[in-house]
C-alpha cells in the first residue's frame, strides 16, 4: 500500500540550510526541534540556523547580513547546471563554494562563474577514483 503524508522541516532564511535533525509530521514539532538545536525561530515568519545569527553580551540578536548576489547565483548555478551539491563556507573576508568535480566543467560554465567580480576557481586533484575538488572563492 502506498500512502501520502506531509512532513515539515525548517530551512534557514539566510543560507537555505535545511535543519535535517528531524522531519516532523506537524509544523510546530519541526520548529520546536529546531529551537532545541539553537535555531532562531522567534522572528515572525523567519528561521535562522546557528551560523546565520549572533547574540551579544546583552542578549541582543543580530542576524548576519544577506549573502552577496554572486554567492547565491554561483551556488544555484553549481547545483542546477553542473549537477553537484555544493558546500558553502563563510569567513570574515570571503565565501567558499566547494564541490567534487566528477567531470570537468565546460568552458561556458567556468566562464559564467568567472564573470562575477572577485571570484577565483581552484582545483585540487584527487587520487583516482576520487574526483577533483573545486573551490570557488568569492571575496567580500
Amino acid at each position: 500500500m502506498i500512502i501520502t503524508d506531509v512532513f515539515f522541516a525548517i530551512k534557514c532564511d539566510r543560507c537555505e540550510k535545511v535543519h535535517d535533525e528531524i522531519w516532523a509530521n506537524e509544523e510546530d514539532n519541526a520548529v520546536e526541534t529546531a529551537k532545541e538545536n539553537d535555531w532562531l525561530c522567534t522572528v515572525p515568519g523567519k528561521h535562522y540556523c546557528p551560523n546565520c545569527y549572533t547574540v551579544n553580551d546583552l542578549d541582543e540578536i543580530k542576524i548576519n547580513p544577506p549573502f552577496p548576489l554572486a554567492v547565491k547565483n554561483i551556488k544555484g548555478f553549481v547545483l542546477s547546471q553542473i549537477g553537484n551539491t555544493p558546500d558553502l563556507s563563510e569567513f570574515d573576508d570571503r565565501f567558499e563554494i566547494s564541490f567534487n568535480e566528477n567531470k570537468k566543467m565546460f568552458d561556458f560554465q567556468e566562464n559564467y562563474i568567472n564573470s562575477f567580480e572577485n571570484v577565483f576557481i581552484e582545483r585540487f586533484n584527487g587520487n583516482f577514483p576520487k574526483a577533483n575538488k573545486v573551490v570557488i572563492t568569492i571575496k567580500n
